[in-house]
């Protein structure tokens, strides 16, 4: 189909290039081992289909009502701004959409349910069955007297019916791997993507909420949830703050997993982190990160709360229509934010509707470079203190800062008068010592 009738057909691309590989089912190669767990320890070997994504956009009879919007691909929300709630028994397509809002941070997940008090750190899975095209034996045997597909294939391979009446078996024929580096090679029917935290919410049959007031009042008790999480956690580390509404100035926390970024544009003390990565986003991290996912969360799940740290800067993602990937630069393999390969039809300008680059001056920084000082810090990069009390805590005080902040009475064993007169004439000691 993807050969004869292309502008007809779902299209399956190669993962990486985005272009239809019409053998991704035959070529082989890929095999997975599965072990059984009785004691007669069998094991079976499972063919597998290359890896593929698949493409429907020039079949999409939808997209043409979008070419006369003004409305084009850009970043819409903050993460922090976002909640998707879930009671775990989102299935096939809804488990995809939240297993990828979940694995690339796209929002809080917010878990509806309540916790097994036999295993109080149980984690909450917040989809199943991640997997597509779903179908059973009975749906598969049923083409057998299908015209249609007996002009695409041989039905008489078709293998025989279950060996017993009333016996039933469905599956999915589609598996679905992970969207990150971390769980690209991992199916995502067995992947657990945790909520981030939980609303503590039984659903029993004529208490769910169907009426505009009921939804209503559930929502917001989701959100009195939501504060009453962060309200919890106790403040630790670097601060950063923000306005509330009477003009204090309050923590601003956050889940482990998110990046400030929208405020670091705002003050610009991480654009010089894209320097060298022109399409690249970065901003403040959260105190609780990890160098994992995992790092980052409770025993049962939940995300731990922290507070933004606006001394450091941290890849946050690509701009619209770019994607991360380890590519060579002078010699050398690093992370950068290249343009997404173009699908079947697709035109550059649809993908990555804005291509300009960014302009860095000498004055630009990444996070505050004088945060962390040690006794070789230059200090042309980072003065030596002139308030005493802080030259006392800077670690080149007896080093590079010992003779930086002259006053009359320094001893000259310990800092020599200058040489050069014109240094000399801004000693505090030339007429002195």
């Amino acid at each position: 189909l993807m050969r004869e009738r292309k502008d007809q057909a779902e299209l399956f691309l190669h993962p990486e290039y985005l272009t239809a590989d019409e053998y991704f089912y035959t070529r082989g190669g890929r095999r997975r081992q599965t072990f059984s767990t009785l004691k007669d320890g069998g094991s079976l070997n499972v063919d597998l289909t290359e890896k593929s994504i698949m493409y429907m956009n020039h079949i999409n009879p939808f997209i043409q009502f979008a070419d006369t919007l003004k409305q084009k691909r850009k970043e819409l929300f903050s993460p922090e701004n976002v909640l998707v709630i879930t009671d775990g028994l989102c299935a096939s397509s809804c488990s995809q959409f939240i297993k990828a809002v979940g694995q690339k941070h796209l929002a809080r997940i917010v878990a509806v349910g309540l916790h097994d008090p036999r295993d109080p750190n149980a984690r909450f899975d917040a989809g199943i069955a991640s997997s597509a095209s779903a179908t059973s034996v009975s749906n598969i045997q049923n083409q057998k007297n299908n015209i249609n597909f007996s002009y695409l294939m041989n039905t008489t391979n078709i293998p025989l019916n279950l060996f017993r009446n009333v016996t039933m078996l469905g599956f999915a024929d589609r598996e679905l791997y992970g969207y990150t580096e971390d769980t690209k090679d991992k199916l995502l029917e067995y992947e657990i993507i945790d909520a981030d935290f939980r609303y503590e919410f039984a659903n029993n049959i004529n208490e769910v909420p169907t009426t505009e007031q009921q939804l209503e009042e559930f929502y917001r008790n989701i959100l009195k949830s939501e504060e009453n999480y962060f309200k919890q956690a106790i403040d630790q580390g670097q601060l950063s703050f923000e306005q509330d509404g009477e003009g204090e100035e309050k923590a601003k926390k956050c889940l482990s997993w998110e990046i400030d970024f929208a405020q670091a544009a705002i003050k610009g003390n991480c654009k010089r982190c894209s320097r060298l990565d022109q399409h690249s986003v970065f901003g403040y991290p959260c105190t609780t990160r990890g160098i994992t996912d995992k790092e980052g969360r409770n025993a049962d799940g939940t995300a731990k709360i922290g507070i933004y740290d606006t001394n450091k800067c941290i890849f946050s993602h690509c701009k619209v229509g770019y994607y991360r990937k380890n590519v060579q630069v002078n010699g050398s393999f690093i992370d950068q934010c290249i343009e997404i390969p173009l699908a079947y039809k697709e035109t550059r300008q649809e993908m990555t509707p804005d291509q300009s680059e960014d302009i860095f001056t000498d004055q630009d920084v990444c996070g505050d470079q004088c945060f962390n000082i040690t006794s070789t810090t230059p200090t042309d990069l980072c003065p030596c203190p002139t308030d005493p009390g802080k030259l006392d805590d800077d670690p080149r005080k007896d080093g590079l800062c010992k003779c930086k902040n002259i006053i009359e009475t320094t001893p000259v064993n310990t800092c020599a008068c200058p040489t050069d007169q014109q240094k000399l004439d801004q000693d505090p000691r030339k007429d002195g010592l």
